[in-house]
């Protein structure tokens, strides 16, 4: 099953920690540690993977009270992307 959004399997703990979370800017996001890559499905219905996010970035996202505000100050322009299709 793949998370909501996006292509690749992500496990059923994942759906529901980072789906549906409440966040005005970001829907969903999902971490891929063997690439070190973050996936980010916006609620505008885009979908961005940003390349070489290390974990601790990741893990402090998710700790974080405001995903978008975390997102803003700590990924965006920060790292390499792609807006996925």
């Amino acid at each position: 099953m793949a998370a909501p959004g996006f292509k690749d399997p992500a496990p059923p703990e994942l759906l529901l920690r980072y789906a549906g979370m409440p966040s005005t800017v970001i829907r969903a996001f999902h971490y891929h540690a063997a690439q070190r890559r973050l996936e980010i499905l916006f609620r505008t219905g885009r979908r961005y993977s940003y390349d070489n996010v290390p974990p601790d970035t990741f893990e402090a996202m998710k700790a974080a009270f405001s995903k978008g505000a975390f997102f803003n100050a700590h990924i965006r322009d920060k790292y390499r992307y792609v807006r996925d299709a």
